[in-house]
This record gives structure tokens, sequence and C-alpha cells, in this order.
């Protein structure tokens, strides 16, 4: 068991480097967009919250699909477990103190995901980023 935690923490990890790299190939695709948006009236802090949120909405639906997901595959092995092991166990029951801390865990990896790519954004030169469009 305690070694499935500490998986769970390495996937956390590594889905936390790849919504970084998303966010930040994200960046450089967007740089033109970011910088018409500063043209238009947009100031560096909603630049910077833009790739925040953005960063925070993909953890928040992967923590909800995964949880879905999760939900679903223990349906399906509380099923065998009570027949083979006499092992039952509720699927929808949930532990909120452990889920609590999984969806802060989630929350911190999604803004600490997003500090580069949005200090990038914050930081954007307009004039050189359009001249070279």
């Amino acid at each position: 068991l305690q070694a499935l935690q500490y998986l769970a923490y390495g996937i956390m990890l590594i889905s936390g480097i790849s919504i970084f790299i998303a966010l930040y190939n994200t960046l450089k695709e967007r740089k033109y967009e970011f910088a018409l948006l500063r043209v238009n009236g947009a100031t560096r802090f909603q630049l910077l919250y833009l790739v925040v949120i953005e960063s925070l909405i993909l953890c928040v639906l992967g923590y909800l699909s995964g949880t879905i997901v999760g939900r679903v595959a223990l349906l399906f092995i509380s099923g065998s477990s009570e027949e083979e092991f006499k092992m039952a166990f509720n699927p929808f029951e949930f532990v909120w103190e452990k889920e609590g801390f999984l969806f802060l865990l989630t929350i911190f990896v999604g803004v600490l995901a997003a500090v580069i790519p949005a200090v990038k954004a914050y930081k954007l030169n307009i004039s050189k980023t359009l001249a070279n469009a």
C-alpha cells in the first residue's frame, strides 16, 4: 500500500512536469496572441493570471477525470475482489481527508507548473514579439 502511494506521488510529479511542458510550449506558440492582447489593453497581470488559470483548469479537469476513472475501475475491482478474496469495499466512499489533500496537492502542482510560463508571459516584450511576427 505504501508503494502505491509513492507511485501515485511519482505520477503526480510526472503530470506536473508534463503540464509545465505543455504550458511552456503553448506560451511559445501563443506569444503573438499574448502580444496582441497586450496591445489591445491587457495588463501584464492579466496575462499572468490567464496562464495560471489555464494551468489550474487543466489540473482540476485531470483530478476530476482521474477520480471518475479510478472510481469506475474500483467498481469493477470491487466485484471481483468480493468474489475471490471475500473482501468488499465501496468504490464510491470518499475519504475526505485524503481526497481533500490530493485535491490541494493537485492545485499546488498546477500553480507550480504555471510559475515559469506565467512569468515568461508577464515579461513578454511586445515590440520584439510583434516585429518578429
